[in-house]
């Protein structure tokens, strides 16, 4: 094969390949217009989200129950159910047990009811005596509270995002009356403490001790040597050695709940749904080389935290944190049976010592983390963000020079609290610590939306007053301003606040979601880009775009029309859209 038909054949595959590549691009673009684009989500597969279900046996699709065998979050094979407690980090069973008891201590406090005889009649004084005690037994009482079982599922890909991030009938945790599309379900589980299981709704435990008390047996009071002195003789009696028993007790049934949090918990009724504000939910925080942290949902269960070290207890209500890790036992009083019969010996005649009784006391120490059931650590965080896009062009930073809008919809989250005449105060600023709100040292929006220095709390782009909302309420006042001199290669977050005229109240008035535009280009400028790209190339190559020209040729001009006759069966290709004649010349 000729060296001209190889480059043809070479150039045939490539358009070939290049007209492909057009139609995909063509394709690709009419399927990413014709799709709308979606809202900016926070998506971390590194850190994954669980919830509560009612039914193990059928997960929802995209969901793993994580409470039903051995070794997951809230399920182990000797425990059982695992409860859920606040913490600073994950850590599956750490800690608690199924059951407690108490180290004892028993004290001979007296005697009563003792005298010695002499032969003569006369009696001597009633000395007092105590008698070695060994350890009782104490039995083992049931450490759980009052519970009821349920489900735990955790998301298959971390944190859910869209408009059906929660299933349907999913059941959630909530520090208010659950929002619309929700159902209160605290009233259903009942006053309860939480505990994970691998079927729902079984309950047991107990918040008053199993309302019963420790059985304390096998008190002994052991024998020992006594001198007891005479009525003015001067000679000594030793009494022998005897022992006495303790009756079996029982002791008190105090308060035993762990420290716990009240929550409110709410149902997913109506179809799925996007994350709500106000939602509460537990987090695994596997990256443990960055802890769990998401823009849009604040940890409540660091130090400090509402739910830190909390366990979690339904009653329809929210706060009042209560419980302890020990319990305390009053000291059992109580006495031994009667003993005695002990005898004088030496220059006296021999008599035995009357019978007698010791009082004693019992007492239980409180011990160590008595109160705390089997529960796995778990991070507690409260969405606070909805996310909501600030221009009509999801894809686009606004540049310099162009509008941003901004859609300042705010949504009163407060519990029982109507905002009369209040404030609501708008930022765009670079979230440089991704936590959702302006800190001090990141770059904002002045209020006429040109570039500013260094965030400074109290400083906004946009103000708004005379607010007034009803709980549950909302209100919405879109307003614009023109991006004069902010950095267009950067991401911006928007992030709203109620201001009640003295103090701003971050993430208790209000849920403002947070969006962030870039400039790098969308898939639909790429494709079009790389469309434009082979339409020239083509273009080129078979001659409709023409990058140079040929010189005029003069029809009339015998040599060129000679020329052109002779080598019109020639091989030809196409140059840079240019058609050349190869000729053949021999060497002469």
């Amino acid at each position: 094969m000729s060296k001209i038909l190889k480059r043809q054949f070479k150039w045939q595959k490539i358009n070939k390949a290049i007209r492909w590549f057009l139609i995909l691009s063509i394709l690709a673009n009419l399927l990413n217009i014709l799709t709308p684009p979606k809202k900016a989500q926070a998506v971390d597969v590194n850190d994954y989200i669980y919830l509560f279900w009612t039914n193990c046996a059928s997960p929802p699709s995209g969901w793993s129950v994580v409470s039903d065998a051995d070794g997951e979050a809230f399920y182990d094979a000797a425990d059982g159910g695992l409860f859920p407690r606040g913490g600073s980090s994950y850590s599956r069973h750490a800690g608690g047990a199924l059951t407690h008891t108490h180290a004892d201590t028993v004290a001979d406090t007296g005697i009563s009811g003792l005298s010695r005889r002499r032969a003569s009649g006369a009696t001597t004084a009633s000395n007092a005596h105590v008698h070695d005690t060994n350890s009782a037994s104490v039995d083992s009482i049931s450490s759980l509270p009052a519970y009821k079982n349920i489900c735990v599922i955790r998301y298959d890909n971390g944190i859910p995002n869209g408009d059906a991030a929660i299933p349907q009938n999913a059941v959630a945790i909530f520090d208010a009356a659950p929002p619309a599309g929700w159902s209160d379900y605290s009233a259903t589980f009942g006053t309860n403490f939480v505990r994970g299981n691998s079927t729902s709704g079984g309950t047991g435990g107990s918040n008053t001790h199993q309302g019963t008390g420790h059985t304390i047996s096998s008190i002994i009071l052991g024998g020992t040597n006594a001198d007891w002195t005479t009525n003015g003789t001067g000679a000594n009696a030793s009494t022998s050695t005897h022992t006495h028993t303790v009756p079996n007790q029982t002791s008190d049934t105090p308060d035993t709940q762990p420290p716990y949090i009240e929550i409110y918990l709410g149902q997913k009724t109506s179809s799925a749904g996007p994350i709500p504000n106000g939602m509460i939910a537990m987090f695994d925080d596997t990256d443990s080389s960055v802890g769990f942290s998401v823009a849009g949902w604040t940890r409540l269960s660091d130090g400090g935290g509402d739910f830190n070290g909390k366990f979690l207890k339904v009653t329809g209500a929210y706060g009042s944190p209560s419980g302890a890790t020990t319990h305390t036992h009053a000291v059992i009083n109580t006495s031994s049976n009667s003993g005695g019969a002990d005898v004088v010996s030496g220059s006296q005649t021999q008599n035995n010592i009357n019978s007698h009784t010791h009082t004693v006391d019992i007492t239980l120490a409180d011990g160590t983390n008595t109160n705390i059931p089997p529960y796995t650590d778990i991070v507690i965080a409260k969405k606070q963000t909805v996310i909501t896009a600030l221009t009509t062009d999801k894809g686009a930073y606004p540049g310099p020079g162009e509008t941003i809008t901004v859609d300042s919809t705010v949504n009163n989250y407060h519990a029982s609290t109507n905002l009369a005449n209040t404030y609501i105060d708008y930022v765009i600023f670079i979230d440089a610590d991704a936590d959702g709100r302006p800190d001090v040292g990141e770059t904002y929006m002045t209020n006429n939306c040109a570039g500013s220095g260094a965030w400074a709390s109290g400083n906004y782009t946009k103000q708004i007053i005379g607010v007034n909302v009803a709980f549950g309420g909302s209100t919405n006042n879109q307003w614009a301003c023109a991006n004069t001199n902010f950095p267009s290669n950067s991401t911006y977050t928007l992030w709203a606040e109620w201001w009640d005229g003295t103090s701003y109240t971050f993430n208790i008035y209000y849920q403002k979601g947070s969006v962030t535009f870039t400039s790098i280009p969308t898939l639909t400028e790429l494709l079009f880009l790389a469309l434009v790209g082979c339409a020239v190339f083509l273009g080129v190559r078979k001659g409709v775009i023409k990058l140079k020209k040929d010189k005029d040729i003069d029809p009339k001009d015998k040599n060129i029309s000679s020329l052109s006759h002779q080598n019109q069966n020639l091989p030809r290709r196409s140059i840079d859209g240019i058609t050349h004649i190869r000729k053949k010349t021999k060497n002469k």
